[in-house]
């Protein structure tokens, strides 16, 4: 059987469109052989709280009743903008034993121990570039390319 996934894009404003980010997740379940049952989209600043995402919030209600097994974004940052509240949403989808896929930062949380060995994230908080912030998480406060280890 193969794993059925769902597809979240989100952009901030009307003027934009998700098509490309949906387009890649495609491809991305294509190559993997996966099942795309779901498709959820949100119009809405990544600063705003998951609570008011309308299609977050019913995309974390069928992870619940298990309508999928994997959730795929094209880039974290389209799940929100803090590393905080994208750690939320990412405890939401463990506790619903749903696995996520960023495929630009190459997340993968079906990978034995990958989401908890060392994970960059690089949130673009201006949609033009204007600025980065890079965060790094390490599990348990281990940083694996510390020379003490």
């Amino acid at each position: 059987m193969s794993k059925r996934i769902a597809i979240y894009g989100r952009v901030s404003t009307t003027g934009q469109s998700t098509e490309i980010q949906l387009q890649e997740c495609r491809q991305y379940a294509e190559r993997c052989g996966y099942e795309v049952v779901a498709t959820y989209t949100d119009t809405i600043s990544g600063t705003t709280s998951k609570d008011d995402r309308v299609a977050l919030t019913r995309l974390l209600e069928d992870a619940f009743t298990r309508k999928f097994d994997t959730v795929v974004v094209y880039s974290i940052d389209r799940l929100g903008r803090s590393l905080k509240h994208c750690l939320e949403i990412l405890d939401t989808l463990k506790s619903h034993r749903c696995d996520f896929v960023s495929i630009k930062q190459q997340i993968d949380t079906d990978l034995p121990g990958q989401i908890w060995s060392r994970m960059n994230v690089r949130l673009d908080r201006n949609q033009g570039g204007h600025g980065h912030a890079q965060e790094t998480v390490y599990a348990r406060g281990h940083d694996p390319t510390s020379a003490d280890g």
